[in-house]
């Protein structure tokens, strides 16, 4: 019994391994990319005049800019600690319903598009 409880350990630290070390960073960079993209997609419209540089597009691109540098560190400690802070910390809840009712306001097509699609990559 012993030995199949080392060997399991020993398989699920390589499985572990390959996961943290091959499959994640991978499947961050493709979620950068798209969010990368999905940035140039707002600043094109922006540029052509799709939309106007106002509070909903400011909203958006700060969101889409947080969620490129808070990539590379969410994992399950990041989300539970980031769930403690909105839980205690009303200020931060303030801001972020300030935010949301800014983008909730909005009625441009392009932007409620964007959004959608931020919303889709970020869960």
């Amino acid at each position: 019994m012993m030995e199949f409880a080392i060997i399991l350990f020993a398989v699920l630290a390589v499985f572990h391994f390959l996961y943290e070390n091959c499959v994640l960073p991978e499947l961050r960079a493709i979620s950068e990319n798209r969010l990368f993209e999905l940035r140039d997609e707002l600043r094109d419209a922006r540029f052509e005049q799709e939309i106007p540089r106002n509070a909903v597009y400011n909203v958006l691109q700060q969101s889409i800019n947080n969620a490129i540098v808070a990539l590379p560190h969410s994992d399950f400690l990041f989300l539970s600690e980031f769930r403690h802070v909105m839980r205690t910390n009303p200020d931060l809840v303030k801001v972020a319903q300030a935010r949301l009712q800014v983008l909730d306001e909005d009625q441009n097509p392009v932007t409620k598009e964007i959004r959608s699609k931020l919303r889709k990559e970020i869960l």
